[in-house]
């Protein structure tokens, strides 16, 4: 049954997932072999996951982001002891994606406290827990065309606080 909800898993997120993936590596291939990986990672620690804790899209993005982690981790030259004591390394580009994240985060965080409390629940369980329109809907006892209007009118909410903010949403992504 459960190798059934993998295949499943990578039937429905291996091409968003790759995307991701792909954005924040230096080729297609490792991008190839880190999404791999993800599903590999996926299927070993499969009874370990839980969907009170969060969704399916979540927890494969997770995994993706260590993944990543390890990739970088990886990359990165072998110096010896005398080069790191005289040339202190920064990796500059990780550093920018960490603030980049931070930034990112601290901005949405703060577009959602612009929104009610249920259109704020619905964004949450959307797109932090990868719930469906259904699941939200059965969650929130609305109709599934109600969550759906809430979100649309939340997101547009949202889109408008970043443009009176004059924040460019591509940086977002």
């Amino acid at each position: 049954m459960k190798d059934m909800w993998v295949e499943h898993l990578m039937k429905r997120y291996s091409d968003s997932l790759f995307h991701y993936v792909v954005k924040h590596t230096d080729s297609k291939e490792d991008a190839e072999d880190i999404v791999q990986e993800v599903f590999l990672s996926c299927y070993k620690y499969k009874d370990k996951f839980d969907n009170t804790k969060c969704g399916e899209h979540a927890w494969l993005y997770i995994l993706a982001k260590n993944r990543l982690k390890n990739y970088y981790r990886d990359k990165k030259p072998a110096v010896s002891l005398d080069e790191q004591i005289n040339e202190p390394e920064v990796d500059v580009n990780y550093a920018e994606q960490v603030v980049h994240m931070m930034t990112c985060r601290d901005l949405t965080a703060e577009a959602l406290k612009q929104l009610d409390p249920r259109s704020q629940k619905i964004i949450v369980l959307r797109f932090f827990h990868g719930k469906s329109h259904e699941e939200i809907a059965d969650v929130m006892g609305l109709s599934t065309g109600n969550v759906r209007v809430i979100q649309s009118r939340a997101l547009k909410a949202m889109e408008e606080f970043f443009k009176n903010k004059n924040i460019d949403m591509e940086i977002l992504l």
